[in-house]
């Protein structure tokens, strides 16, 4: 059955979305990018490998069809025609979510209920509440997502259930913690080579050590968790166990190297460890409490293969000013200090932050994050430039640097950084 499907992101991650997409069903395969996701064709098995393969994905949709309609009777009428009874279990609950841009039918509330009797009615059963929380039975429902524009309604079905970024393993975080599939964008921006040394100063809960561990063995981020499609009529259980048996036998044993994250934080080099543990990569990872001063004790050696990776603070609880400039500026002259430069991949809030490091760095992604707006700075490190000195902008000194350092990274697991 060959099937439309749309796979939504995080904004702004849509054209590595679009690769990453290939990189899972072939360097091929057509698939469009779109405000949101790529759209593109698969069947059953592309359903299924794009949600365990997908690690930058927040969910994938199977369209049911379009409807085009100015008044709630003809809409409702064209719905009930659609087979609903090829993608949702009779047996099972589902609840409907609306938006409408430029359509007639603008109340969203009202396309929901008619999509509801539309399902209810193809189904032979009842509507479930108009109210998705109302029903006593609605814990993991079917979700139907009812798109309006310009009078065309898009009707889809999510077949991943909870979000794409909700791998299972991360049950314990630090403070302000980064999502997996943003932790999982920075490091394949940053240029690394799996299988050279990865470092992370301000590690936290260790996202991006564990998202990095996870894409150098090739394990499916979704692998250990369930999806929606699996209470569906789309589900082949023999077909489900065989992508599951050749996704876990080209996974690599371990890695060359371990992957290092650091922290001062006691509280979250624990969370990050037990988050590695579920993860299934403990082996191939260290976490250290450290300062930021003190943690290229704890680095292997770095090479220009390598790559320094790291959610900085976004100063939301951070006093502005010179304590979160000095943070950045002394992890820029850690890594001019070092005998060969890596590649580094930073994510921030505020840009000009970023080029207080001294290096050389270039946006290549802009996103959300905890309704902040926020940016991947990445460069590959041959020389560090020093900053720009704009009389009373000016950075502190040397020791000022250090002092407003040490209390910028002390407070910034609570001001917005830290994975």
């Amino acid at each position: 059955m060959r099937l439309s499907l749309f796979v939504a992101c995080a904004p702004g991650l849509e054209g590595l979305l679009q690769g990453e997409v290939r990189r899972v069903l072939g360097p091929r395969k057509k698939c469009e990018v779109v405000a949101g996701g790529v759209e593109l064709t698969g069947d059953v098995a592309a359903v299924m490998r794009l949600n365990l393969e997908l690690a930058l994905a927040s969910s994938v949709r199977v369209r049911i069809g379009e409807v085009k309609a100015k008044r709630f009777d003809a809409f409702a009428r064209k719905t009930s025609r659609l087979p609903f009874e090829r993608f949702i279990d009779p047996e099972r609950e589902y609840e409907v979510r609306a938006t409408t841009r430029h359509s007639r039918l603008y109340h969203t509330g009202a396309i929901a209920e008619r999509v509801a009797w539309a399902v209810a009615t193809r189904l032979g059963r009842q509507a479930p509440p108009a109210n998705p929380e109302a029903g006593a039975e609605q814990a993991s429902p079917s979700v139907l997502h009812a798109r309006f524009v310009d009078d065309v309604c898009t009707l889809s079905v999510d077949t991943s259930g909870a979000p794409l970024h909700r791998r299972g393993y991360r049950l314990e975080s630090a403070r302000a913690p980064l999502r997996e599939d943003l932790a999982r964008a920075l490091v394949e921006v940053s240029g690394w080579s799996p299988g050279a040394a990865l470092v992370d100063p301000l590690c936290g809960a260790g996202t991006l050590v564990i998202e990095a561990a996870l894409l150098a063995r090739r394990l499916a981020p979704g692998r250990s968790r369930r999806f929606a499609f699996m209470d569906s009529p789309l589900f082949d259980p023999a077909l489900f166990a065989e992508i599951q048996a050749k996704l876990a036998a080209r996974a690599s044993p371990c890695l060359p190297v371990r992957l290092v994250g650091t922290d001062r934080d006691p509280g979250a080099i624990e969370a990050a460890r037990a988050n590695a543990e579920r993860a299934g990569v403990a082996d191939d990872v260290c976490f250290a409490e450290a300062s930021l001063s003190d943690a290229p004790s704890h680095w292997p050696a770095l090479t220009r293969e390598s790559a320094l990776v790291a959610n900085m603070p976004f100063g939301q609880r951070v006093s502005r000013g010179q304590p979160l400039g000095a943070l950045h500026q002394r992890l820029g002259a850690l890594v001019a200090a070092l005998p060969e430069r890596p590649r580094v991949a930073l994510l921030v809030a505020d840009r000009k932050l970023a080029y207080l490091t001294g290096l050389d760095l270039h946006p290549a992604f802009h996103t959300k994050h905890g309704g902040l707006s926020v940016h991947a700075m990445v460069g590959h490190q041959t020389k560090a430039r020093a900053p720009s000195v704009r009389g009373q902008d000016d950075g502190p000194s040397s020791e000022a640097a250090e002092a407003g350092a040490a209390r910028a990274e002390g407070q910034g697991a609570s001001g917005g950084g830290g994975p």
